[in-house]
């Protein structure tokens, strides 16, 4: 295990703990889930933007993907035995 140091604006901190709290989870360990992202995907998980036409140019082909290819499910048992195996 390994620590990591990062300085930060506390204003900005402290937003981010607070969001975080109300998804029951630490800075520690939405940390650990955003760099298991970039490993993931290999690169940033997200489009680094503030481009509201790109976002939404974005999340539009992503759907479509899903729709295309994504599995479907016709129960949520279904889904857990699926995602849980």
């Amino acid at each position: 295990m390994s620590n990591l140091t990062i300085r930060i604006d506390e204003k900005l901190k402290k937003e981010t703990r607070k969001t975080l709290e109300k998804q029951g989870l630490d800075m520690s360990t939405a940390v650990k889930m955003f760099f298991n992202q970039i490993v993931i995907q290999k690169g940033l998980p997200f489009l680094p933007t503030h481009d509201p036409k790109k976002i939404k140019k974005q999340w539009d082909a992503e759907v479509k993907d899903a729709l295309k290819n994504g599995k479907r499910y016709s129960s949520v048992k279904e889904l857990f035995d699926d995602i849980l195996d």
